[in-house]
């Protein structure tokens, strides 16, 4: 739940990167497919900038394909799914080496549903709240049916989730995830705990942040943290609740667990709760 900040170091590789890559092929690849390779290079430092820059010259066909790859190997190396030594993505001579290798590796991961449904990363479960990190697409949707399964389905009459990314398309998580870089966080404020009853009695426009299913009580929440330490907080209704409601959900009243750095004094929450509170709910 850190914040992944930019230091200094990286700021510096990051200049000389662009610096060496524009000496070396500015004038030789038009300026909007250079701005494309940057834009297709998450990495702090654009550590595979020079790389696509290379292979485009090469062979002006892979174009197409040069973003899907490099974010496929960029997961894969942030996953730990690469040897160490296969890592610099210079070693690969040609657009197709790496292509095979990325193969290679897809080959050898045969996960079973049942295991992508058990990648998640629990962050804390005590008698307060239950929070989960969803590593897998299939993990997400098995928590939605379950734990997170905050919404009655007239359809099916079963009870399932509101946000997008427990979906049976798995394109929403795969978007978040892989392309935006979105860190998705799960979490349950449990209904005997000592948060409940505050946070249940707060609303956003007219409707209360709990939800009741099938008789039981659930208060519950995605939120969507960016690499740079920014984040968003979906209700069970999937609504993106405003800055101040987020914080004094996550930085006020789940202070101890230091999701996030507050935002406000002591008296300034007060003021923010009378804004959303609502004794009827």
């Amino acid at each position: 739940m850190n914040k992944n900040v930019l230091n200094y170091k990286n700021f510096v590789y990051l200049k000389e990167s662009l610096s060496n890559a524009k000496k070396k092929y500015e004038d030789k690849i038009e300026p909007k497919i250079f701005k494309k390779f940057i834009d297709i290079d998450k990495t702090k430092t654009k550590k595979y900038l020079e790389w696509m820059c290379k292979q485009y010259l090469n062979d002006n066909t892979v174009l197409d394909k040069m973003n899907s790859l490099i974010t496929e190997f960029d997961t894969l190396v942030n996953k730990h799914k690469i040897q160490k030594d296969d890592k610099d993505i210079n070693k690969y001579k040609t657009f197709e080496d790496l292509e095979k290798k990325i193969e290679e590796i897809n080959n050898k991961r045969s996960f079973s549903l049942s295991e992508y449904e058990k990648k998640y990363t629990v962050i804390v479960n005590d008698k307060n709240v239950f929070v989960v990190r969803p590593d897998t697409h299939e993990a997400a949707r098995k928590l939605g049916f379950t734990t997170f399964n905050h919404r009655e389905n007239n359809e099916t009459n079963t009870s399932d989730c509101t946000w997008c990314i427990t979906y049976a398309d798995d394109t929403h998580f795969n978007d978040y995830y892989l392309n935006q870089r979105k860190t998705f966080y799960l979490i349950d404020i449990k209904e005997n705990g000592k948060y409940f009853k505050d946070i249940s009695k707060l609303e956003y426009n007219d409707k209360c942040l709990y939800r009741k299913v099938y008789g039981n009580l659930k208060c519950q929440f995605a939120m969507e943290m960016s690499d740079t330490g920014s984040y968003t907080l979906w209700d069970s209704y999937d609504r993106d609740l405003n800055s101040d409601l987020a914080d004094l959900i996550i930085g006020y009243y789940l202070a101890d667990y230091g999701f996030v750095k507050p935002k406000h004094t002591e008296d300034e929450y007060k003021n923010i709760i009378k804004i959303y509170k609502n004794n009827k709910c």
